[in-house]
């Protein structure tokens, strides 16, 4: 036997090789069997959803086509609606020529209904166009874009002049063109145009002084200004200034606190029966009366009743626009 073995070697280890691959082959092919099993069952699950859908009643129908129509209809007036929130004012072409004469105009209106209004602005204030002003040619690609933040800054001042706030320190805009310097206080360089699918937000950042009353007729002006304004944020700090309002007690006359004290009219002797003319009766101890207290006279010093202080306010608001084309004047 163990000679055959030698003399068979090669083929005895060609059979031992063939049982174990046999042995992986059935283990493969019962793991196999399993997730072939299971794949089956997907399939199964599938096809049965692809018969539910396709069995159901979603083909083109007229009620369906209907429906479809009147959504599509509703959608439009709600975007026409919501458009009319947020208008596009028509941008005016201008050259170079024509957008200085317009800037120095814009600058100059505004100055004056600061003065009609009694607001306080710095001397020479070019409301945020001051570093333009010297320019002899500005980018033509720029003219259309800064026409439209300068109708914004007017309104911007607009609301403000009208709320009669107390002063004006700064307006800040987004920088634009090549034009506009870096490092200006003119300029926002925190904040940029934000954008969605249908409308766009320009900011601006307002500094003014004024009383607690004023700002609060700055957020009712925002409030009715026909652009559609967004306060994103506000900040307050007081200032040094202050005002004193009211009035003191004043002297006046007798009774008064701080006039002269009333003196009391001396009555007649009475007379009694029995008794000659002019002659006093017998003495009557009056009731004891328990002393008051001398009242202490008022101060004649005005008394302030009231006394609020100016503060400075730091506003920044975007005005919101949108997307639509605008016109062109």
């Amino acid at each position: 036997m163990m000679k055959w073995l030698k003399d068979n070697i090669v083929l005895v280890g060609s059979v031992l090789v063939a049982l174990v691959l046999l042995a992986l082959s059935i283990l493969f092919l019962v793991s196999k069997q399993a997730e072939n099993q299971k794949l089956n069952e997907q399939w199964t699950q599938l096809t049965e959803q692809l018969e539910a859908l396709v069995n159901q009643d979603i083909y083109p129908s007229q009620d369906n086509v209907k429906v479809a129509r009147d959504s599509t209809r509703t959608l439009r007036k709600f975007v026409d609606d919501a458009e009319k929130l947020f208008p596009v004012a028509p941008v005016q072409k201008f050259d170079n020529q024509k957008f200085k004469i317009h800037l120095e105009k814009t600058i100059a209106e505004l100055t004056k209904e600061a003065a009609d209004a009694n607001v306080m602005v710095p001397k020479g204030y070019g409301f945020a166009f001051g570093d333009l002003r010297p320019k002899p040619n500005l980018v033509p690609y720029s003219l259309d874009a800064l026409a439209v933040q300068l109708a914004e800054v007017r309104s911007i001042c607009h609301v403000l002049f009208t709320a009669k706030i107390q002063a004006l320190e700064s307006v800040q805009r987004l920088a634009i063109s090549i034009d506009d310097p870096p490092g200006s206080a003119d300029y926002l360089t925190d904040r940029a145009v934000a954008t969605n699918a249908f409308a766009t937000f320009t900011p601006y950042r307002v500094i003014f002084k004024s009383f607690s009353a004023e700002f609060g007729n700055v957020l009712n002006a925002i409030a009715a200004t026909p652009e559609f304004f967004i306060v994103r944020t506000v900040s307050i700090e007081p200032t040094e200034r202050e005002s004193e309002m009211g009035g003191g007690m004043q002297q006046g006359g007798p009774g008064v606190p701080g006039g002269p004290p009333i003196t009391p009219p001396v009555p007649p002797l009475p007379t009694q029966p029995g008794l000659p003319q002019g002659v006093r009766p017998p003495a009557v101890r009056p009731p004891a009366v328990r002393p008051q207290p001398t009242p202490t006279p008022a101060s004649v010093k005005p008394v302030a009743v009231l006394q609020e202080k100016v503060f400075r306010v730091t506003m920044l608001v975007e005005i919101v626009k949108s997307k639509s084309a605008p016109r062109t004047k």
